[in-house]
């Protein structure tokens, strides 16, 4: 049977151990291959941010906090030689050349790691995030990914 894909997936992160971190389902693109997977969202996900940078502490006194009305809630620092390894799903629907019906897919990455190259691209339009997930083998036969229709 062929199948084609018409939408973009929706994609689940995942930590290690398994607990979801975020649900980006506003993604613009989606590239995968066997190196890894390229998206771009339209939105951004602060969970996801969290879990991709390190979120920084405020360390200040009561007495400051009630003079000091802070202007940002929180803070994320980015480090461009740090990683972070993780679980991911897509799920999309394909359709079927055969019967026209459009069926759901899911893929499977066990062994992801989110590369520290958040873009932000903007422009007059609405602002795209890119983010990169590189594809590490999980099993010792070298497999890197499962597709199931």
């Amino acid at each position: 049977m062929k199948y084609g894909q018409r939408e973009v997936i929706e994609l689940t992160v995942y930590d290690t151990d398994g607990n979801k971190v975020s649900h980006l389902d506003t993604l613009k693109d989606c590239s995968l291959d066997d190196n890894g997977l390229f998206l771009s969202d339209s939105l951004v996900d602060f969970d996801f941010l969290k879990f991709i940078g390190r979120v920084e502490s405020k360390s200040i006194s009561d007495y400051e906090a009630e003079i000091l009305p802070e202007k940002y809630s929180t803070t994320i620092v980015f480090n461009k030689s740090a990683s972070r390894f993780c679980k991911l799903t897509g799920k999309g629907l394909i359709r079927s050349q055969d019967s026209g019906l459009d069926v759901e897919f899911l893929f499977e990455i066990p062994n992801a790691e989110i590369k520290q190259m958040y873009r932000i691209q903007a422009n007059n339009e609405v602002t795209i995030h890119d983010f990169y997930f590189k594809i590490h083998s999980y099993n010792s036969q070298g497999d890197t990914y499962k597709i199931h229709i």
